[in-house]
């Protein structure tokens, strides 16, 4: 078997990072713990585990450096990089394996929200482009969306069929196994996106060096969070605006300023919406995080 290193990057919840490192013990591999959280250590949990190699970063500079960091340290021919909050299910670490060794691809396991349940919308990412925009921001068309990326997940995960989704999806960056050399060629995740969209950029520049994007449904984890959900914390709706301004800049997708008007008028929408239904803490944090988009 070709031997592989599991890069696990944690920034809270221990309880989680516990049941992650649980879920690998089975699956004989090697894995890295990239601490990057401010007081919640991890070393206690990680130090229970004789396969896991603990590393404190010395700062937070983000989701894709700290993966990067994990994959440096790493010396096995494939790595799978992975939050802290995926559970893996038996075997998903082999099949993932399988799909990338010796072949120029990345690969993503299918998202479960929870054990035999159904499959995660965030497997799968919509490119970046106008009309993924128009349905982020206002809505439009969003269901039939919604329905679409529903289906071919349901397709794939009843077929039990690995697909190269290409042009059509890129790869959500939960969980993501390349191996070493393909890591190297495509120069791992661009550090330059603290948080979000650094998954639809590494599958982006996958795709253009003529890897395969796989999502291979035999694989699967366990993401509960996998919702996409980013709170109403300014920071995180902040940060998740800028990178997408900055993916549509490096991909040229189109000048950023119409995904910067969609995003200023989506924001007040939803800051409206809050102010008329008395959350009037959630309208500010969106009125802020539009002025910052337009800027």
């Amino acid at each position: 078997m070709t031997e592989t290193t599991v890069v696990v990057v944690f920034h809270d919840r221990l309880d989680e990072l516990a049941e992650c490192l649980e879920s690998l013990l089975p699956e004989q591999v090697s894995v890295v713990v990239i601490d990057v959280s401010k007081g919640s250590s991890a070393q206690g949990v990680a130090n229970r585990f004789s396969f896991v190699t603990y590393r404190a970063a010395p700062e937070n500079r983000g989701y894709g450096w700290a993966c990067n960091l994990g994959i440096s340290i790493a010396r096995t021919e494939v790595v799978i990089v992975s939050n802290s909050d995926v559970m893996f299910l038996s075997g998903s670490v082999a099949i993932l394996e399988a799909a990338v060794a010796n072949r120029k691809a990345i690969a993503a396991p299918i998202q479960l929200v929870r054990r035999g349940g159904p499959a995660g919308q965030d497997s799968l990412q919509p490119l970046p482009g106008m009309r993924t925009a128009l349905t982020k921001w206002l809505w439009i068309g969003r269901k039939r969306r919604d329905a679409q990326r529903a289906a071919d997940l349901e397709t794939m995960l009843r077929a039990s069929e690995t697909r190269d989704v290409a042009g059509k999806y890129a790869l959500s960056g939960a969980c993501v196994a390349a191996s070493s050399e393909s890591w190297k060629e495509l120069q791992g995740f661009d550090e330059g996106f603290f948080l979000y969209e650094e998954d639809i950029d590494l599958s982006l520049r996958a795709a253009a060096a003529s890897h395969s994007v796989l999502l291979v449904s035999p694989a699967q984890v366990v993401h509960e969070s996998g919702t996409n959900d980013r709170g109403l914390a300014f920071a995180s709706l902040n940060t998740a605006a800028r990178s997408e301004q900055r993916l549509w800049r490096k991909h040229r997708i189109g000048r950023s300023f119409p995904v910067r008007v969609l995003q200023v008028v989506g924001l007040l929408l939803r800051g409206f919406v809050a102010l008329i239904t008395g959350r009037t803490g959630a309208a500010r944090t969106y009125a802020k995080v539009a002025m910052r988009a337009r800027a």
